[in-house]
C-alpha cells in the first residue's frame, strides 16, 4: 500500500562561473555554518577583498562572522 504519491520535479544546479575561490578547513566551515544556523534559517556567504563574511538574520538575533585571508594563503 502506497502511503504518499510525491510528484516532484528534479531541480538542477546551473553551471556558473565564480570570481573567487576559497580554501578553508571543512571543520571550520561546518562550525561556522552550524553556529549561525542556530540563529537563522539560512546563511549567506559573501567574498570580498576584505575576506569571507558569513551572515544570518533570525527572528531574535543576527549573526555576522568575517574571516580575513591569512598571510600564508596565496592571493589570486
Amino acid at each position: 500500500m502506497k502511503l504518499m504519491d510525491i510528484d516532484a520535479d528534479t531541480l538542477g544546479i546551473p553551471d556558473t562561473e565564480y570570481d573567487a575561490s576559497v580554501t578553508m578547513p571543512s571543520a571550520e566551515f561546518a562550525r561556522i555554518v552550524r553556529d549561525l544556523s542556530n540563529l537563522g534559517e539560512s546563511v549567506k556567504i559573501e567574498v570580498s577583498k576584505e575576506g569571507i563574511r558569513f551572515v544570518t538574520d533570525g527572528e531574535s538575533a543576527n549573526g555576522n562572522i568575517l574571516i580575513k585571508q591569512s598571510a600564508e594563503a596565496p592571493s589570486k
